[in-house]
């Protein structure tokens, strides 16, 4: 081997950690929208007003028996969608840690007070934890009964039972706080 050769490989050796070092360009995603911007779009075409709502002690009480969970919030952040001054739906943004971390959930509901959809706005778990879109599909529809529950009128997901139960919770307690309020 020559020497020429020789320098040419020591070159290539010392340069190739560096190469292997060297990151990625980063990724460019899309931003996720706020929670009010979420709203809007789960009400094309109406005007959607963002209030909060207070529930009391036995409104909560009352919640927290018909969703059978173990808390609910004294108080609410919901939107409020209107067409021509007709009430046409609501949505709920629900918060709560599904094994260690955080999930956030858009709860839609139609005029009824039945789920139209379950929109993921964030899900701090691991992607393999969260369940694909037939999941939440699965809601459509429903009202707060006993069919409301994994292995009755939802289907869970292998390998995603505590988001699964962390999902069914949130809707419950939505519809149960959204009956307290007479909504």
């Amino acid at each position: 081997m020559s020497s020429e050769q020789l320098g040419a490989l020591f070159a290539c050796l010392l340069l190739t950690p560096l190469a292997a070092q060297t990151p990625a360009p980063a990724k460019v995603e899309a931003t996720a929208p706020t929670e009010a911007e979420a709203a809007s779009l789960a009400f094309p075409g109406c005007a959607v007003k963002q209030e909060t709502a207070s529930l009391s002690a036995d409104q909560q009480r009352l919640a927290k028996e018909a969703a059978k969970v173990a808390a609910v919030p004294a108080s609410i952040v919901r939107y409020v969608a209107t067409r021509d001054s007709k009430v046409v739906g609501h949505a709920y943004v629900d918060r709560r840690t599904v094994r260690t971390h955080a999930q956030k959930q858009l709860i839609v509901l139609d005029a009824d007070g039945k789920v139209s959809r379950v929109e993921i706005l964030a899900f701090d778990e691991p992607r393999q934890y969260r369940p694909r879109a037939p999941f939440y599909a699965q809601f459509r529809g429903k009202s707060l009964d006993d069919q409301l529950q994994p292995r009755r009128g939802i289907q869970p997901v292998a390998g995603a039972t505590l988001s699964v139960r962390a999902t069914v919770d949130g809707v419950r307690t939505v519809l149960a706080i959204h009956a307290q309020l007479g909504a």
